[in-house]
């Protein structure tokens, strides 16, 4: 073999050789660069501190399998949300560990991440870790927010003020939204507002000044509701107030009604009513009351009744008296009253009815009956002048009634003239005749004519009466 031929085997073993160390070379780098995104891939699915090949790989799932883990991924989502993140959301728990909160929030993110690549177990398993870290989390931020809180409660127990601002600042800016933080600020900040009321207070007891040591207390208690031991001694001390207003009062009305000032005495025990009606003093007072209005009332009344009575107004009468025996049921004159005026009035109805059926007074049995009312009624007629003015006026129109009056008649000579139920006058030409008022029936007959009948109404009257009556139709 020549020189030549033996230097070019050995360039071409030296250029096969380059070569297959750019290729070694260009595998290694291909290696590298998959690690590398391996390893970003992984940093970007679990937090600081997990394994990195602990959820690196999605297991092969059937179609199934992979519908169950997605609907089990968006679930956990939904709950994580609603009740985990919606806490964290809040600026002042973000703030309490802001490295543990990105942790939380980047392994929510890798989740989602997971999820959009189609790898729901891996979703699965980075939400339930999110989820596991914010309950930590915020477990931690209540008990930190807890601790503090009993310090500014306890330091406020103690009476050291300044340690309870001190304290609650720094549980405000853990949970400023806390109402019952917010109670024991409203406490703390007062406090000393409270101490000066209640010192106060204390100089009112020395003062017996009963009204102010309520209303420092009132106050007091305002400004910290929780100071409930106030309210027994606001208690006390409104009740004693009440029972001294009471006694004055009552003082006052029995004072007034001994001088006959019944509106100032009603006054003044209705103040005391209002405040007990359940005293003593109150009830015996009111009840004193009571019975001289009622007494002062009864003498109006029958004044009033008196006053009807010399008007001859009997249907007032009748009326307040009915009115009145709602009072005073047991009150004889009252019933005499209304008894007497209930009878005048009925019989001037009575009596009024009579004189409207003027007609009736021609028949004898109804001026029976007016003459018996008006002798069953005499008494009342001294009681009421107008009752008195309708018996006479009936008494005329009976008078009238039963004096005679002079009636003619004529006739042609022939006809036989009666009256029923009165007399048979036989045949004339003209006779005169006294007759009662009232309706009479008039007959005359003639052989060899009709027989004729007329009525004659006899009025008492001083006018001349007169009928003609004959037959004068031949049969």
């Amino acid at each position: 073999m020549s020189q030549q031929s033996l230097d070019q085997q050995l360039a071409e073993q030296q250029r096969r050789l380059r070569l297959r160390r750019r290729n070694r070379l260009a595998l290694v780098c291909l290696a590298v660069t998959g690690l590398a995104v391996a390893v970003f891939a992984s940093q970007l699915l679990f937090t600081e501190g997990q394994s990195a090949g602990q959820f690196a790989r999605e297991p092969v799932l059937t179609a199934e399998q992979k519908e169950k883990s997605r609907d089990a991924f968006m679930q956990s989502l939904l709950e994580f949300e609603q009740s985990r993140e919606s806490m964290l959301a809040e600026s002042h728990i973000q703030s309490f560990d802001r490295d543990e909160y990105n942790r939380i929030k980047n392994t929510k993110e890798a989740a989602l991440a997971a999820f959009a690549r189609g790898e729901f177990k891996v979703a699965n398993r980075a939400i339930d870790e999110a989820d596991s870290k914010a309950q930590a989390y915020l477990s931690q931020w209540e008990t930190a927010f807890e601790s503090l809180y009993r310090d500014a409660a306890q330091a406020f127990v103690n009476g050291d003020i300044d340690t309870a601002q001190f304290a609650y600042q720094q549980a405000r800016q853990r949970n400023p939204g806390s109402e019952k933080l917010k109670a024991l600020g409203r406490r703390i900040f007062a406090y000393d507002q409270v101490e000066q009321l209640l010192a106060q207070y204390r100089a009112a007891i020395a003062e017996n000044n009963t009204g102010k040591q309520i209303q420092l207390l009132t106050r007091a208690l305002q400004l910290d509701p929780a100071r409930v031991e106030l309210q027994p001694l606001i208690d006390e001390l409104t009740a004693a107030e009440r029972t001294d207003k009471v006694a004055a009062l009552v003082e006052e009305g029995n004072k007034a009604l001994a001088n006959n000032q019944l509106e100032r005495a009603r006054q003044h025990l209705s103040q005391a009513s209002t405040l007990d009606s359940k005293d003593a003093g109150v009830r015996a007072a009111m009840q004193a009351l009571e019975q001289r209005t009622k007494t002062d009332q009864l003498f109006q009344l029958l004044a009033e009744l008196d006053v009807n009575v010399n008007a001859d107004d009997w249907q007032a009468v009748s009326t307040l008296a009915k009115s009145a025996l709602t009072t005073y049921p047991n009150n004889k004159a009252l019933k005499q009253l209304a008894s007497t005026a209930n009878d005048i009035v009925a019989k001037s109805a009575e009596f009024k009815g009579f004189m409207a059926r003027s007609t009736a007074f021609y028949d004898s049995g109804f001026r029976q009956r007016v003459r018996q009312a008006l002798m069953s009624n005499e008494h009342l007629l001294s009681h009421s002048a107008m009752l008195a003015g309708q018996a006479e006026a009936i008494r005329d129109k009976l008078k009238k009634m039963e004096t005679p009056v002079m009636v003619t008649l004529t006739s042609d000579g022939k006809t036989h003239v009666t009256i029923f139920k009165e007399a048979s006058l036989g045949k004339f030409e003209r006779t005169d005749k006294t007759m009662l008022p009232g309706t009479y029936r008039v007959e005359g007959r003639c052989d060899g004519y009709q027989t004729i009948q007329k009525d004659l109404r006899v009025e008492a009257t001083s006018d001349p009466i007169m009928l003609h009556i004959a037959c004068e139709k031949r049969i």
